[in-house]
């Protein structure tokens, strides 16, 4: 008879939040879902922001403050997933899908007759169920939200309006008065997708660091803080070379993966799934430190 896989009482060990989490730790997760799953819908269709226009939500520069709430989300909680040495330098401030509270536990897990790859899987998909749920519930939400439009702005050279005109025209069959057939399912697939992409590299990175981050050495901590530095300088440059190339990177993207749905979603599935082997076989091979 076959035995039964650990990876299903694991991951329901992973995902005990709801039986630890109190008030407090709630009030830090509860904006991160907000954002991740009503923000970006209110953004596009609230009418002190775009109104359903997709020309004015790029304008606003709401994008990449929502963009950036989300990845210092990520960027905070991802290592204590991945990195095992971390619960020994610092205590969680929340309880986090996939983090242990304490080295003892730790090393308990890790000294049992236990798959430490299976442990991972576990690990990585709790945090992705619980990092990324809000904004899968937002690809939901859209197939039953208002339609939004394409309206270049009054203001605009009439160059620029042309040129933003060809490229969507090239994407979405554009109706009358400028609706976007299915736009908002677009629109909320290629949040969902980017946040997608973000989760594979940053679990991806702090997979290949664990080694170098010691619970001997405080200072190693930094090899994980990394990313939350050079978020504010990519997104600082970004914004920079925008407004000097005269294009939009958040627009841009989204057209991009709008052409191409079908693609970008098989090749992440696949990425998903050369990244997970790779970093299950490289936790598996971690010692306790």
């Amino acid at each position: 008879m076959k035995a039964q896989t650990p990876f299903w009482p694991l991951l329901k060990n992973e995902l005990n939040l709801w039986q630890t989490l109190g008030i407090g730790q709630t009030a830090i997760l509860l904006p991160y879902w907000v954002c991740g799953g009503a923000l970006p819908l209110l953004a596009l269709f609230r009418d002190g922001m775009a109104r359903g226009n997709l020309a004015t939500l790029f304008a606003t520069g709401i994008l990449p403050i929502i963009v950036a709430m989300l990845l210092m989300g990520l960027t905070t909680w991802m290592p204590y997933a991945t990195i095992p040495a971390l619960s020994s330098l610092f205590s969680p401030p929340s309880p986090i899908p996939g983090a242990v509270e304490n080295a003892s536990g730790l090393e308990f897990l890790f000294t049992r007759a236990l798959d430490r790859r299976i442990l991972f899987r576990a690990r990585s998909t709790a945090l992705f169920i619980s990092v990324l749920a809000p904004l899968f519930f937002g690809v939901i939400a859209s197939l039953f939200v208002h339609e939004i439009r394409f309206l270049p702005f009054d203001n605009a050279p009439a160059e620029t309006n042309q040129r933003r005109d060809e490229q969507y025209f090239k994407v979405f069959p554009l109706q009358h008065k400028g609706v976007i057939s299915h736009g908002a399912v677009a629109y909320a697939a290629w949040l969902a997708a980017g946040g997608t992409t973000a989760f594979l590299l940053l679990q991806w990175y702090y997979t290949l660091i664990a080694r170098r981050v010691k619970s001997s050495n405080w200072w190693t901590a930094l090899y994980a803080g990394a990313p939350i530095f050079l978020l504010p300088i990519f997104f600082v440059v970004t914004m920079r070379e925008s407004v000097r190339m005269h294009f939009d990177v958040f627009e841009d993207s989204f057209l991009f993966f709008s052409g191409h749905p079908l693609a970008i979603v098989v090749a992440l599935a696949g990425l998903a799934g050369m990244s997970q082997i790779w970093c299950e076989r490289r936790f598996s091979q971690l010692e306790l430190l």
